[in-house]
């Protein structure tokens, strides 16, 4: 039971790898890709503008500089995606250290990590859900909450269960349906993980008062 279990998980995060890939491919071509060639349209009206009217396009092409700054930003975040993880080399906690480290700084964040309990070692089928969902979780962070701070609480004393906090904007918990429907913040990856194990998902938001992603297993 123990190998089919593990099986099943081997699985479920190479599919799971497989559809982050997918969609970092389809974020990179519908934002980056068509931004960009919406600039190289740009730079004519530009190279016209500073003959004709220089202050307006010195207005511009600081405009310009911080669009840059932000797809810069939106590559790297998608490179630092793709990476792979060495769990089975480095171990759940090392790994979960360095990702949130690397994380942090990539995305001028402030990450943090609470373990209550004993760092033992996980069920086999458990650690790659659990570092996929922190993943995610703080992906979705990076790309919409503007926050400055992250909080991973893992607290081992009675079963387990995962939450991961920001400080950023948060919003409308009644637009969940819609955007797990669409397929924005996966969500349906998410707790389609954690329900395989026999577990719950919860995401708590207000306007203005952040996020918390919380799972029980």
């Amino acid at each position: 039971m123990e190998d089919v279990t593990a099986e099943k998980a081997r699985r479920s995060e190479e599919e799971a790898i497989a559809a982050e890939r997918r969609r970092i491919a389809r974020e990179i071509h519908d934002g980056l890709a068509q931004d960009l060639a919406a600039l190289r349209f740009q730079v004519r009206r530009w190279q016209a503008l500073i003959e004709r009217d220089p202050a307006q396009a010195k207005t511009e092409l600081e405009e310009l500089h911080r669009i840059l700054g932000e797809k810069i930003r939106e590559v790297r975040r998608a490179i630092f995606a793709l990476r792979p993880v060495a769990l089975d080399e480095q171990g759940f906690w090392p790994a979960l250290e360095h990702f949130l480290g690397e994380f942090g700084e990539q995305n001028g964040l402030q990450t943090s990590l609470e373990v209550q309990g004993e760092r033992e070692r996980l069920p086999a089928a458990l650690e790659p859900v659990l570092f996929r969902i922190v993943q995610e979780a703080l992906h979705n962070v990076a790309r919409h909450a503007q926050a400055s701070r992250v909080w991973v609480t893992l607290d081992l004393t009675a079963g387990l269960l995962l939450r991961v906090r920001d400080d950023g904007l948060g919003f409308d918990p009644a637009t969940l349906p819609r955007l797990a429907q669409e397929g924005h913040l996966g969500l349906r990856q998410m707790r389609e993980r954690v329900e395989a194990l026999g577990g719950t998902l919860e995401v708590r938001s207000a306007p203005g008062q952040g996020t918390e992603v919380e799972v029980r297993l």
